[in-house]
């Protein structure tokens, strides 16, 4: 006997313990074969007999638990005769544990064709008139078993030549078959052919026109009137008779075989014929000229046959005629007794299946003149009925069988409660399938155990081994049977009942909802889910494994467990406490914080960024870093003095906008001067070069004008004195700056890659322009300087050879004081001039100034018309 474990409750303590006082949750053991019906089990009968109600894994027995149920009684509804564990009808054993047998209407598949119990049908039922056999075979025309419906007989040899083809039909005339009596059969029914539908060989005289052969062929026939008489319309060798073949035929008074004209007889008319007096060969001479009455044209007797349908006489008078083709053909329209064709004149017409004269309808021909058939509404012989109707679900089948329940035809005609009513017919004799042996269908209760049932005990108590609701007493059926503590009839788990038919406990492995957080059954502090059912989190002081990396229970993040379980480590944005000097969590190794998170320091190795120009963790001072982290022409004196603000940005990112030395020669920093550089806007770089400044001081600004701001701005005019920055050396770099200007709005500025220029006009004061015609720019922007003109002031232009005074020719560019002496003292009347290329080819378009002199070729300034000039800054990189 097997063993198993089920969680058992013991309460182990006092017997009337008061509440407050602890219980003990325990698990036990289950054991199977005890004779105890304990937890989880559906029975323990004790034994260790597998073939019993009870089986050794304490499961009640049922068929399809692939254990063949032994018991007194072979009859009884629960015997099993094998029990194969599976689902498959196919096989040698049924899902109702039976043993698959011919006529169980299961069709084996586990068998092969040739093998013993192959089966290639199964119909259930015990016809042997229906498509399958009694004995498992399809049914076939030679089986010697008569197939009702299907065949007329079957006698169960090959030949052809008895009263039963090989075809399982009846041998008869037509069949295509030379039976005995048949002197032909060339299997159609057609009178007109060398064999006539009575299979017999056509003849002449046989009073049938054979219509199969041209003229000139051997046994063609003109005519066929079934009669030796030579004398009417044919003659007897089945040729028509006619005028001039020397017998007197119908409607001929002679008839000599000649075609002398002088004789006595004439065109099968004697000579004297007509003249109203009947002589020599005449049979009548009524001397008129009709052919319609008794007396023809030819003076021969009106006769049936002759051609002329008389029109003398009245129906009931003798000889009157309803039709005369005179062709002699009985088979046609018109007969040879000159009567209209009709059914039942014993004449088999063109238009008539057979006609045998008389109004007997059951002998295989009906009074229709059609062949007798199932389905012409009468009964004929082998024939059980015959309702003339398409109708297969009535009484009469389409087979004219009489209906009866099993043929596989459900009754349509018959209400439910009336004799014969059928709810379904599907034609097998298989009780439990979808349609029982009665033609109804199956429900519980009806104590047939169906396909769809588990049991079918036909009583109506419900808490025995079959519910009502014909199903096996099972847990989980609502109805609390032996050894269950509780049945809900539901699937869920988590209510009070669980799907065991145990009541619901902590440990029990199902959640109970609105009792429970979590139940995973076990009795592990370290997962997902407390030993008290509830669930496991990140502060209960319990490290959950593979989830927490530690658990202090406190919510203090400086520690070594952070309030989230994870444990401290540098790079989590946390400082740790007693161990960690800054944590900044960005993996930077330039920022104030590395990445071992101590601070940054000079010679650390890690070039600080804004803080340090370079970090060579050296020691060494006097290389290209020094020990305090600088790189030389930083511009911060007059000895470190950079080229440009552009190029002490490149070097050094980290400087912020302030004032520097810069020498644009390069030399010995005699030259070098202070300036203001901007180190943010627009990528940085950018040295101030000029704003608004007194315009008495022509003597241009000294360093101490310079200040933190840039230089000082009035409110009065101005003027410019470039010398400071742009001695001979660096008038090109000056010049190339203003080239691929950008401008944009409100304050206004423009700018290239290397000048900028922003204009931010007072609005409460009136600017007018004051023009120059002998501006060297078009479609530029003269922003800041004199109007004056003077011999010593010079552009510098480019034109196709280069820099140099290109006079009046177009220039982009600006230009500056002259230097006319050189040395290096610049004229108090010089020209200082800024031009600025436009993107607005129409002067009245430019935001800057409006147009002078129509436009043509000028250049306009913004000059308060009080002599105040708008602010503005000039940068230059």
């Amino acid at each position: 006997m097997v063993g198993r474990i089920s969680p058992i409750l013991l309460l182990l303590g006092f017997g009337m313990a008061a509440c407050g006082e602890q219980v003990l949750v325990t698990e036990v053991a289950a054991d199977c074969g005890n004779g105890k019906l304990e937890y989880g089990e559906d029975c323990d009968d004790g034994n260790e007999t597998t073939t019993d109600d009870c089986t050794n894994d304490c499961r009640l027995a049922r068929c399809g638990d692939a254990v063949t149920r032994a018991v007194d009684t072979p009859d009884a509804p629960e015997a099993e005769e094998c029990d194969d564990g599976n689902s498959n009808d196919s096989d040698g054993c049924t899902n109702g544990c039976r043993r698959a047998r011919c006529g169980d209407g299961f069709l084996r598949s586990d068998t092969a064709e040739g093998e013993l119990d192959f089966e290639a049908c199964d119909d259930g039922n015990d016809r042997e008139d229906d498509h399958c056999l009694n004995n498992c075979v399809v049914a076939r025309c030679g089986d010697g078993q008569l197939h009702r419906g299907f065949e007329e007989c079957d006698d169960g040899n090959d030949s052809d030549a008895d009263a039963c083809t090989q075809t399982c039909a009846l041998a008869r005339c037509g069949d295509g078959l030379l039976q005995e009596g048949e002197a032909c059969d060339d299997g159609n029914t057609e009178d007109s052919d060398a064999c006539l539908g009575t299979c017999l060989t056509a003849r002449c005289g046989d009073g049938v026109r054979r219509q199969d052969l041209a003229a000139g062929e051997v046994g063609y026939e003109d005519c066929d009137d079934g009669n030796e008489v030579n004398g009417d319309s044919c003659k007897n060798d089945c040729t028509r008779n006619r005028c001039g073949d020397g017998v007197v035929g119908p409607g001929e008074g002679c008839d000599d075989g000649n075609d002398d004209a002088g004789d006595a007889c004439a065109d099968c008319r004697p000579t004297r014929c007509g003249d109203g007096q009947r002589q020599g060969q005449e049979e009548c001479d009524d001397g008129d000229v009709r052919d319609d009455n008794g007396c023809t044209t030819r003076c021969a007797l009106a006769r049936c046959g002759d051609g002329i349908r008389r029109q003398d006489l009245a129906p009931e008078d003798e000889g009157y005629e309803e039709c005369d083709d005179g062709d002699g053909v009985n088979q046609n329209l018109c007969t040879n007794t000159c009567a209209l064709a009709q059914c039942g004149d014993g004449i088999r017409s063109i238009l008539e299946e057979c006609d045998d004269g008389n109004n007997e309808d059951g002998d295989g021909c009906s009074n229709e003149c059609q062949r007798a058939r199932c389905g012409d509404g009468i009964v004929q012989a082998g024939e059980g009925c015959d309702d003339g109707d398409r109708i297969d679900n009535n009484a009469c089948t389409n087979a004219c069988l009489v209906a009866r329940c099993g043929d596989g035809l459900t009754r349509g005609d018959i209400a439910p409660g009336e004799g014969g009513y059928e709810a379904c017919d599907d034609g097998n004799r298989v009780d439990r399938d979808n349609c029982t042996n009665a033609c109804l269908a199956p429900r519980c209760g009806d104590g047939i155990h169906a396909f769809h049932e588990a049991c079918d005990d036909g009583n109506d108590v419900d808490d025995d081994d079959c519910s009502n609701a014909c199903e096996a007493a099972r847990c989980g059926d609502a109805i609390v049977q032996g050894g269950e503590g509780c049945d809900d009839g539901n699937r869920i788990n988590e209510d009070d009942c669980t799907n065991a038919c145990q009541q619901a406990r902590c440990g029990d492995g199902y959640v109970q909802i609105d009792v429970e957080a979590c139940d995973d059954g076990n009795a592990d502090e370290g997962d997902a889910c407390l030993t008290n059912c509830l669930v496991a989190r990140c502060g209960d002081g319990e490290v959950q494994v593979g989830v927490e990396a530690c658990d202090d229970a406190n919510v203090v993040e400086t520690d070594a467990c952070r309030s989230n379980c994870v444990a401290a480590e540098c790079g989590d944005g946390i400082i740790h406490e007693g161990v960690e000097a800054c944590d900044d969590a960005n993996g930077l190794q330039t920022d104030a914080c590395l990445n071992d998170c101590s601070e940054a320091r000079c010679g650390d190795g890690f070039v600080h960024d804004r803080v340090e120009a370079c970090d060579d963790e050296n020691g060494v001072d006097d290389d290209e870093c020094s020990n305090d982290c600088r790189r030389p022409n930083t511009g911060d004196s007059q000895n470190s003095a950079g080229v440009s603000c552009k190029l002490i940005h490149e070097e050094h990112p980290e400087l912020a906008s302030g004032l520097f030395w810069v020498d644009p020669d390069e030399g010995d920093h005699g030259n070098a001067m202070q300036v203001y550089c901007d180190m943010t806007t627009d990528d940085g770089g950018w040295m101030l070069l000029a704003n608004r400044m007194p315009f008495s001081d022509n003597s241009g600004m000294s360093d101490l004008d310079v200040g933190a701001g840039g230089y000082n701005q009035r409110d009065d005019n101005f003027n410019l004195d470039v010398r400071p920055f742009y001695p001979a050396a660096t008038q090109v770099l000056f010049a190339a700056a203003f080239g691929g200007t950008r401008c944009n709005d409100s304050p206004i500025t423009c700018y290239s890659e290397a000048l900028r220029v922003t204009l931010d006009p007072d609005p409460d004061k009136t600017y007018s322009s004051v023009c120059d015609q002998a501006s060297v720019a078009r479609n530029s922007v003269k922003l800041l300087g004199t109007n004056s003109s003077s011999s010593q002031s010079a552009y510098l232009c480019r034109d196709s050879l280069g820099w140099g005074n290109c006079g009046g020719q177009i220039c982009h560019y600006g230009s500056h004081g002259h230097d006319s002496a050189g040395d290096g003292n610049w004229s108090q009347n010089s020209t200082a001039e800024l031009h600025v290329p436009s993107r607005h080819s129409n002067y009245d378009d430019h935001p800057w100034c409006r147009s002078c002199y129509g436009g043509r070729q000028s250049i306009c300034c913004h000059q308060n018309e009080s002599g105040q000039s708008p602010v503005f800054t000039i940068w230059l990189r």
